[in-house]
């Protein structure tokens, strides 16, 4: 355990090499947390609203997907600017998990508070601060991630993992398909990355799917593994649920994931230049 910070729902680790610091969000109970690689020197943030993800910025500070859209955080005084408004009509809806591609643009889906409607969608936020539409009729958008080329996106979605062609250039995704299905297992993927080999692994089990990226195609792609926490000498609660995980650049073997205490609940980032 690096630190016990209490979660409600722990979510999003980011491992900041040029800070060597751990970033990771409490979304319900409205928090942004940071410690060092040893788990002292806690620091946090409070806010008004669900987080459903974040992303560091290249100048400083970091862009959050709030309940209602996208904002500006200054980590020094806590002044948070809205940048687009995505979800500001939407009723019973919230921004979820979110991620940056290779082109830096933050990638983030939006859910059904009750979890049980398509009401949600996949959003793709630009450098010119452009909110661009994805995809649609989402439950829950959840652990997004790339192939090592960039060139495959991922979401999980309905206790599935989903798979799309991703044009790095234009941003654009197309083809979409069902990459692994978890609908079978008592848990669903969450909390998603992409390892230095391309295999999806999502903190559900702590479960490694089959390579993500196009260049494998031709490998099995029956492949499912799991791995046991303890063998990770990571101590897991019964009550606690798995939800992220996410490498050290330096420590790559070194699991770093967040648990939500809520049963019923359920990455090393490229730094934005967005607002740079």
């Amino acid at each position: 355990m690096i630190v016990d910070a209490k979660n409600n729902l722990g979510e999003g680790p980011i491992w900041d090499v040029a800070e060597q610091k751990l970033y990771w969000i409490d979304s319900l109970d409205r928090f942004i947390h940071c410690c060092n690689a040893d788990g002292k020197t806690l620091k946090s943030w409070a806010f008004p609203t669900d987080i459903g993800s974040m992303a560091l910025r290249k100048s400083g500070g970091a862009v959050l997907a709030l309940a209602n859209g996208s904002h500006a955080f200054d980590f020094g005084s806590g002044d948070v600017t809205l940048i687009a408004d995505s979800e500001s009509n939407s009723e019973g809806r919230r921004l979820n998990d979110g991620k940056v591609d290779q082109r830096r643009r933050l990638v983030a889906g939006s859910m059904d508070r009750t979890e049980a409607e398509p009401l949600g969608t996949l959003y793709q936020l630009g450098s010119d601060r452009e909110v661009r539409v994805l995809d649609e009729g989402i439950v829950v958008s959840n652990a997004p991630c790339w192939a090592p080329d960039g060139r495959t996106f991922a979401d999980s979605i309905r206790g599935e993992i989903y798979a799309y062609d991703y044009d790095l250039e234009s941003g654009l995704a197309s083809n979409c398909r069902l990459f692994a299905s978890a609908r079978d297992d008592p848990g669903a993927p969450d909390g998603g990355t992409v390892d230095a080999e391309g295999y999806v692994e999502c903190a559900d089990r702590w479960r490694a799917y089959h390579p993500l990226s196009t260049r494998r195609e031709r490998q099995p792609r029956d492949r499912v593994s799991h791995c046991d926490a303890d063998q990770l000498d990571v101590r897991r609660p019964k009550p606690r649920y798995p939800l992220c995980r996410d490498y050290g650049k330096a420590e790559r073997r070194r699991r770093l994931r967040e648990v939500a205490s809520d049963p019923m609940r359920k990455t090393h980032q490229v730094r934005s230049p967005l607002m740079a």
